[in-house]
């Protein structure tokens, strides 16, 4: 692996890890957060390690089993927030369907 390649491997992990940080700071505040743009940093990494495997004392394996361990925790958030959301909308969902039972007229 050149010195180039490395380089630019460990842009591209710093690149991944800002935005990790960035989307679980926005889901923390309650923010929806689109993942797209890290799902393509995440693919071009891939694909630039794939084309230049670094070597084993290169350290570009620590910074990806970093990026993989932050991905994980980003992971747990997302899902987190999904199950609060899905706890909201069930709990309005079954206010809804009670108030209209309540509200049908009985039939005598």
């Amino acid at each position: 692996m050149t010195i180039t390649a490395r380089d630019d491997i460990e842009s591209k992990t710093q690149k991944i890890a800002a935005l990790i940080n960035a989307a679980r700071r926005l889901l923390a505040d309650g923010q929806i957060v689109d993942l797209s743009a890290l799902q393509g940093k995440v693919k071009e990494l891939c694909l630039t390690i794939e084309s230049n495997p670094p070597s084993q004392e290169s350290g570009i394996k620590e910074s990806v089993d970093e990026i993989i361990l932050s991905l994980d925790s980003l992971a747990r958030d997302v899902q987190s927030q999904f199950d609060g959301l899905a706890g909201s909308l069930g709990a309005t969902a079954l206010q809804n369907a009670t108030k209209a039972y309540q509200a049908t007229p009985k039939k005598e």
